[in-house]
């Protein structure tokens, strides 16, 4: 009888163990096949805008077009760096032609300043590279904090031509 148990034992035992490597096979190209099939992501978008007087400049890094990371925005002589940034709202949906960008920062660590930006989706003109890299020139309105002293507390409505370039 003692024998008989030990073998029913021993049974489940070869029976678990080999449900246990066929588990682990099937977690195995399950993770295989997840991994062949996500994408990798994408690494930092640079946004660089101008106006077409040139006195208003825009130079913005996105991570993974979808966190603010930094950047400067100027008009005239006078600038403002995007830097400890407090709040980010980033949508870009390329089919559509959508990109913008509302943020709330503090360049000097006390005063929190504010952008807008909003690409006009029909100015969109897209173009991939064999290396996987993203191009695409559009027209935008951006607004923000006026980092010149005499001036009211926003810019006016700028409009900016900005190239947007990222990999894939």
């Amino acid at each position: 009888m003692l024998f008989n148990i030990e073998d029913n034992y021993f049974n489940r035992y070869a029976t678990l163990t080999k449900t246990s490597n066929h588990m682990k096979n099937l977690f195995l190209v399950f993770t295989i096949f997840i991994s062949i099939n996500t994408n990798a992501g994408s690494g930092p978008a640079y946004l660089d805008c101008e106006s077409e007087s040139k006195r208003t400049k825009i130079s913005l890094i996105v991570d993974d077009i979808s966190t603010l990371n930094s950047g400067i925005l100027k008009i005239d002589n006078d600038s403002l760096i995007i830097s400890n940034i407090t709040n980010d709202a980033i949508m870009f949906v390329k089919s559509d032609s959508i990109f913008t960008i509302i943020a709330s920062f503090k360049p000097d660590g006390s005063n929190i300043c504010y952008m807008e930006f909003w690409a006009l989706p029909n100015t969109f003109n897209h173009k991939v590279n064999e290396r996987h890299s993203f191009e695409t020139n559009f027209k935008a309105k951006i607004q923000f904090t006026d980092p010149r002293p005499d001036k009211n507390i926003w810019t006016p409505t700028i409009t900016v031509g900005c190239r947007l370039e990222y990999s894939i």
